[in-house]
């Protein structure tokens, strides 16, 4: 009872961390992969279980081995997929309907380097190094609305260490865009200051990001679920911003501004006149939050 006490703990500390680091973002993998490439060594593994069944040591050991070959033979496969994958290429570019209005675009991607800007030329223009990404735009309501969805298939079984994959995304300046993005560990800059942004919402691991906001629109509401993370907003003057933050943050910068905070809200002078307001909802595990207005 006590042995098989001891390899059950083990295996699930192993798949726990591996889940951890994955959700992290230092990994990103595949297990429907894995089971299909590695699946004679698991039985393998369980077969030596059972010769061994009074001898908890081998079969620890043999669980570790196998353990190890799984995260090495991961490491080649991403240090494989990283070389080929070292040229960003063009992976999206769509030209805008004249009579498209809004976007919704729907961001799934695992440890990245991403940067956002505006574009003028076309409805979207994306670039990355990861070969497995994969792009979707359809226009739900005739061509007044559009839908665009990039997710990384995350073929490789891990890609280890933050930012493995690089992406470079350009949104049309002249419609609304409503951007939901699910990443892991990121760090980069989205300069949405010539954006016209009705909502965005970022579900982060460990992050390390700048975000320029702009004026283009009446109202923007941005929500932000982050671990570990340092964020830099870039915020224009006269913009009225209403801020709410959560989490053990250090709020230096916020306190410096002057803002007002009323009802757990800091609140910029003369909000209520402002031509062009933004709401914020921070909430972070850990981390730094700097705002700057200029």
């Amino acid at each position: 009872m006590r042995s098989d006490r001891a390899v059950g703990g083990i295996f699930l500390i192993t798949i726990g961390i591996l889940f951890l680091l994955s959700n992290l973002g230092y990994i990103s993998w595949s297990i429907v992969g894995n089971l299909i490439e590695l699946w004679p060594l698991i039985l393998v593994v369980v077969g030596v279980n059972i010769i061994a069944k009074n001898h908890p040591v081998v079969k620890s050991i043999m669980w570790l081995l196998f353990f190890v070959v799984f995260i090495g033979y991961g490491m080649y496969n991403g240090q494989l997929s990283n070389r080929a994958n070292n040229n960003l290429s063009n992976t999206l570019s769509h030209s805008k309907h004249v009579e498209t209005e809004r976007g919704s675009l729907n961001i799934d991607f695992g440890g990245a380097k991403l940067d956002l800007v505006s574009t003028d030329d076309s409805l979207i223009e994306a670039y990355t190094n990861n070969q497995g990404i994969r792009s979707n735009v359809k226009y739900p309501n005739g061509n007044r609305d559009v839908v665009v969805d990039l997710k990384s298939n995350r073929t490789s079984i891990f890609n280890i260490g933050k930012n493995s994959y690089n992406y470079q995304i350009g949104l049309n300046s002249e419609i609304a865009w409503d951007i939901d993005a699910d990443l892991g560990a990121v760090s980069g800059r989205l300069d949405l200051s010539e954006v016209m942004i009705d909502s965005l919402n970022l579900n982060l691991g460990a992050s390390n990001l700048e975000i320029v906001l702009g004026d283009k629109n009446e109202m923007s509401e941005i929500i932000i679920d982050a671990g570990t993370s340092s964020l830099d907003f870039i915020i224009p003057k006269g913009l009225g911003v209403k801020l709410k933050v959560d989490g053990f943050i250090s709020k230096n910068s916020i306190d410096k501004l002057g803002w007002q905070l009323q009802n757990g809200y800091y609140i910029t002078p003369d909000y209520n006149n402002a031509p062009r307001k933004a709401l914020i909802d921070i909430d972070l595990g850990v981390g730094k939050l700097d705002i700057r207005v200029r």
